[in-house]
């Protein structure tokens, strides 16, 4: 894929995986809520990054977006929120992924048990900042519309 191409693809990718967690939040299905929030957030730092370089096989959003902060062209404007957000992407990572997708497999705890709505409205939140950088980066480095809101 080009950068143009994978950047909008995951962007899109970011946009509909934000809507499911708004609309699970909605029905107070705190899990799904988290876990597509979570993937909204992985494919919108996956997009930052598709406007500088190739995006890795990853489940580590900060690292993706700690590598697009590095990145020449990276849009100044931008940089102090992606910095703001980096601390909060730590825990968007493999563990989480795994836990929202499993559960505690160790002590037999399923991942509904482990999401309430505290949990869910965090990771939502942090989706939407997430997506929104995504949306702007994409848009100030391919010229794409960055102006799209679900």
């Amino acid at each position: 894929m080009t950068p143009p191409v994978s950047a909008t693809y995951r962007l899109q990718l970011a946009e509909r995986s934000l809507e499911r967690g708004r609309d699970n939040h909605q029905r107070r299905q705190w899990r799904d809520s988290a876990l597509f929030s979570r993937a909204s957030v992985e494919h919108a730092a996956k997009a930052i990054l598709a406007c500088f370089a190739a995006v890795p096989r990853t489940h580590e959003p900060a690292r993706l977006l700690r590598a697009a902060l590095e990145a020449e062209g990276f849009p100044a404007e931008l940089r102090a929120r992606a910095g703001d957000l980096l601390a909060e992407l730590e825990g968007f990572g493999m563990q989480e992924h795994i836990l929202l997708s499993y559960g505690d497999e160790e002590h037999g705890i399923d991942p509904w048990s482990m999401v309430d709505e505290v949990r869910a409205t965090g990771h939502l939140r942090i989706a939407h900042a997430t997506t929104a950088l995504a949306r702007e980066c994409v848009g100030a480095t391919l010229g794409g519309d960055d102006s799209k809101t679900i």
